[in-house]
């Protein structure tokens, strides 16, 4: 019986370092955005952070690819606006699609983007932030227009780390 209790305080000990372990490593395959909710891409789809369980085992059966990654890490750069709109939870899913890369289609709490989007740090930047003021107050933009002039203007007012080399922000 002694040598059971011995096996058995060498498992409890084994699965509480790889609990400890998965705790405090980096999580690559999440979004970690106070906006998107899931990202669809590459047929993946790929949940909030907040809505996955560090001890999760998908990233040992099916990680995700290297490019898939580097395309969620992109759609992690409206973070700034976090303060601006506290978001209860996040509600925005986008869908990233390969055929077409200049492909752009917002709806109420979705955003279909064409891979080429991911490319132009600015115009990705103003497409998250037009779908994400569409997402949590559609009611305000009863047509595009007004949704795009809002989105410049937090892009140019609210961000101007981004938008404009840094020697011109620091002359300013």
């Amino acid at each position: 019986m002694e040598w059971f209790a011995r096996g058995l305080t060498v498992v409890t000990f084994v699965l509480l370092c790889w609990v400890v372990h998965r705790g405090t490593q980096v999580r690559t395959d999440c979004v970690n955005s106070s906006f998107v909710s899931l990202v669809l891409v590459d047929g993946a789809r790929v949940y909030n952070c907040r809505f996955e369980s560090r001890l999760n085992l998908r990233s040992l059966y099916a990680p995700l690819s290297y490019a898939t990654q580097n395309k969620i890490r992109s759609l992690e750069i409206t973070e700034d606006l976090a303060t601006v709109f506290p978001a209860l939870h996040p509600t925005l899913t986008v869908e990233i699609v390969d055929q077409a890369p200049k492909f752009f289609e917002i709806g109420r709490r979705f955003l279909r983007l064409g891979h080429g989007w991911l490319e132009d740090p600015q115009q990705l930047r103003r497409a998250l932030v037009m779908g994400t003021l569409n997402s949590q107050t559609p009611e305000a933009y009863p047509n595009n227009f007004e949704l795009e002039v809002v989105a410049d203007f937090l892009s140019l007012v609210l961000l101007p780390s981004h938008t404009r080399p840094a020697h011109e922000i620091n002359e300013a």
